[in-house]
């Protein structure tokens, strides 16, 4: 009975474990308009040109690297380049302007900009929001919020998804608590009770279902905090 009840909640736990760790195959290079979706921990080789500071061009094919202290740098044929040694770089039909130990890439123009520290259309630690040249605020939720707080439109976007990205994770955690503690809680093997007839089956029901309801919640919810500075800026 514990077996059986073990390999569900490893089955459960897996997917959603996959949700949160799961890399998906390296997706094509694309341009930075076809809304192409690259997850955070996938740096593929894109084709670069390096614009440096004493008016020469390199161009070759390099990933966006980043030292253990956190500098970046480009590599091209066994020669790296760093910011503070160019005036820009094209990656990705995407120019990146040079800042402390790490080049920003415009990736939404408008009221409220958008600048990650890699070509990619997404808000994550790499990525900062303006609505002032040449000054960036690094993006949290927090920050994000005080940036959009005077459009009603993409603030009800806002509170939408941070209630549902709230929701979802009560439930996900909350069904996986409640499943642990039924298990602890099972009969030893050899008992003659019918599985369905235990008190610990409506709370194994119960929390498999608050489990998968949060786990759908993860994977069908449509709009990101990305979608609310384009509300914004529409």
């Amino acid at each position: 009975m514990k077996k059986l009840f073990l390999l569900l909640f490893t089955i459960l736990a897996s997917q959603l474990l996959g949700q949160i760790s799961f890399t998906p195959p390296a997706p094509p290079v694309m341009p930075m308009n076809q809304n192409l979706y690259i997850p955070s921990n996938y740096n593929p080789e894109y084709r670069c040109e390096i614009y440096l500071k004493d008016g020469t061009m390199v161009d070759g094919e390099s990933g966006i690297y980043k030292k253990a202290g956190g500098k970046f740098y480009l590599k091209i044929k066994k020669e790296k380049f760093i910011p503070c040694e160019t005036d820009s770089i094209y990656v990705n039909q995407c120019t990146g302007i040079p800042k402390d130990d790490y080049w920003l890439f415009k990736t939404i123009s408008g009221k409220l900009s958008v600048y990650n520290k890699y070509p990619k259309e997404e808000l994550n630690k790499n990525s900062f929001v303006t609505k002032i040249k040449n000054e960036y605020t690094p993006y949290n939720k927090t920050n994000l919020l005080h940036e959009i707080k005077d459009h009603p439109e993409a603030l009800s976007m806002y509170k939408k998804i941070n209630t549902n990205v709230m929701v979802s994770h009560l439930l996900t955690w909350g069904g996986a608590g409640i499943l642990l503690i039924s298990y602890a809680n099972l009969p030893p093997e050899g008992t003659d009770k019918e599985f369905s007839k235990l008190p610990q089956f409506k709370f194994i029901l119960g929390g498999s279902f608050m489990f998968l309801a949060g786990l759908i919640g993860h994977i069908s919810s449509d709009d990101t905090y990305y979608d609310v500075v384009k509300k914004y800026n529409e």
